[in-house]
């Protein structure tokens, strides 16, 4: 359990290695996700990152994010897939 306070803010560019780090471990525990998609493939993917919300701890250190990825390129934007 969380006693202390944690501040949530938008991500910024610096940000991105922390993300691309956390969204990576993520994905390579799944290797049949990895298999069927290809490390190619997902690597494209991350190029362009999906808007982001960081959760840090009172000292400012990150203690995890979540991401929101628009359902489809349909324009404007249907409903978002989160991913923590």
């Amino acid at each position: 359990m969380v006693t202390e306070p944690i501040l949530i803010k938008e991500a910024t560019a610096e940000d991105f290695p922390f993300l691309q780090a956390m969204i990576w471990q993520a994905m390579l525990a799944s290797p049949i996700f990895v298999a069927h998609y290809g490390v190619e493939t997902l690597q494209h993917l991350e190029e362009q990152p999906d808007p982001a919300f960081m959760a840090l701890d009172a000292s400012g250190q990150k203690l995890g994010a979540i991401t929101l990825k628009p359902n489809g390129e349909a324009e404007p934007v249907q409903g978002c897939r989160i991913g923590l």
